[in-house]
């Protein structure tokens, strides 16, 4: 731990208050784009059933319409990085100059320095049950003796009923939702800094699936500060990609539709700056969504096997990569 993190009498925690209902509402946009995608799937059991598909299209895209409206509202502050202007000097160029002064000295700071930081293990963030018109059963929970970086996961998630005399209804109005939270401080520079900070994260589901519609994904998200403070919490409010974004009426590469094995993976890289001496920090949450139509059930692990979220940089598991680029100073 960096000298900069001793002066702290306790680190800061990771906010993820605003995330829960954020993502809950991605998730369902998500689905409500894949129905789009298969309407005629949907539209072929209507007219089997004697539906109106075209009033449960209008339905999709009124509640489509709603999210979006409901999300803009709900858009991510903007992160709590010191922003400090940059002056570009170019190799080649003259320095620029100020009419009012004589023309700028340009101070060419030591060289910048990169490296890796090891993440301590992940923390609970939320668990997250639906509630509906039907019977619901299971959740999403966390496997222990993941290493750090690594998380595991398994869980039985199941609506009902087992039969209905009734019309059957496809929307995927079910969601369950399990997040886990990471605080990682890096090292301070010894100068005012352009920091970048990157990471990998794949994800991995064994499914085992059968029901009227569903899909599985994950997400990650960020939250970044310039300056780690006692009693500052990071606020995890930059969506940052979904690795897995699975139709589980769809068949892949492992999995044939209803049963097989998953995975995706997306890549996390962002820069701000930092000043000398200062420690940053970065809050990296993932989670785990499991999103379901009445009559549909899904498992998350079988045969001894279980789900995972992982992270690391390039080889190094439970990594992340960081480099400073210390900043060309005129005067």
């Amino acid at each position: 731990m960096s000298n900069g993190l001793k002066s702290l009498s306790h680190l800061p925690e990771v906010d993820i208050k605003r995330l829960r209902e954020r993502k809950l509402l991605e998730a369902e946009l998500l689905t409500l784009a894949k129905q789009v995608r298969n309407f005629g799937q949907l539209r072929d059991r209507f007219l089997a059933e004697g539906g109106d598909a075209n009033a449960y299209y209008r339905k999709i895209q009124a509640r489509r319409l709603q999210i979006l409206a409901m999300l803009k509202s709900k858009e991510p502050h903007t992160s709590s990085v010191e922003r400090i202007p940059r002056v570009p000097i170019f190799p080649g160029s003259p320095p620029r100059s100020n009419p009012s002064s004589a023309p700028a000295t340009i101070i060419r700071p030591p060289f910048g320095t990169s490296g890796y930081v090891q993440m301590a293990p992940a923390s609970e963030g939320v668990n997250v049950v639906p509630q509906g018109q039907f019977p619901i059963s299971g959740e999403i929970v966390t496997v222990p003796g993941s290493y750090p970086g690594a998380i595991g996961f398994q869980g039985s998630l199941s609506v009902g009923p087992e039969e209905t005399t009734g019309a059957v209804d496809p929307t995927i109005n079910y969601f369950w939702l399990h997040n886990w939270t990471y605080l990682v401080p890096f090292p301070a520079p010894a100068v005012t800094s352009y920091f970048t900070y990157s990471f990998d994260v794949y994800a991995q589901a064994d499914v085992l699936y059968q029901g009227l519609d569903g899909m599985v994904m994950s997400f990650v998200s960020v939250g970044e500060t310039a300056t780690l403070t006692t009693g500052e919490n990071v606020v995890a409010n930059i969506d940052a990609g979904w690795p897995l974004m699975q139709d589980l009426d769809q068949s892949g590469p492992s999995y044939n539709g209803h049963y097989g094995e998953i995975d995706g993976s997306v890549t996390v890289q962002r820069s701000f700056m930092v000043t000398g001496g200062h420690v940053p920090g970065v809050a990296i949450v993932v989670g785990a969504v499991g999103a379901l139509a009445m009559m549909s059930n899904v498992n998350f692990a079988f045969a001894g096997q279980t789900s995972g979220i992982d992270i690391g940089s390039g080889y190094d598991f439970g990594h992340v990569a960081y480099s400073y680029d210390p900043e060309i100073v005129a005067k």
